[in-house]
């Protein structure tokens, strides 16, 4: 089962928006066969095949890949296992005035220079405090994106 991404994907693309993505990752997919190959056969003999210009061509096309991520939006197909897609992730830095404020009780345990985040967390997994609690004392929200770009090696 391929992974669906669908929740968070930033600018999830499908259907005919996503035919340039789509060709893309079956070239991208291809060009990791040829690789794939070619290392294998490289094992097997003294002669050298030109793996620059596939990793070269490879490097170029997810270059191209992230590029059009941020123009047109990401795209996965779940069938194959395609994968063009721009994940955001967003972390919390918590601020100690509001820890004091909404969790008065637990502040010593969870303030050092910062919150502490692993215990907040085993608070919240203990069910000592809510999701809403942890909500009152985001002080800071960070968003980060990582590139997801798949397309596993087709067997040839």
């Amino acid at each position: 089962m391929n992974t669906d991404y669908t929740n968070s994907a930033v600018n999830l693309i499908t259907g005919d928006k996503a035919t340039l993505q789509a060709e893309r990752l079956l070239k991208l997919a291809e060009l990791m066969a040829l690789a794939d190959k070619a290392c294998k056969e490289l094992d097997a003999t003294p002669q050298a095949m030109d793996f620059k210009n596939i990793n070269a061509a490879i490097a170029l096309l997810k270059e191209g890949i992230k590029s059009d991520i941020d123009a047109i939006g990401s795209y996965q197909d779940l069938e194959h296992g395609f994968y063009a897609v721009k994940q955001k992730r967003v972390g919390f830095t918590y601020s100690p005035e509001l820890v004091k404020a909404n969790l008065p009780k637990y502040a010593t345990a969870l303030i050092e220079e910062t919150v502490n985040s692993k215990a907040l967390d085993g608070l919240v997994k203990g069910k000592l405090i809510t999701q809403e609690q942890v909500a009152s004392i985001v002080g800071e929200t960070k968003e980060t994106y990582a590139y997801i770009i798949k397309a596993e090696a087709l067997n040839g």
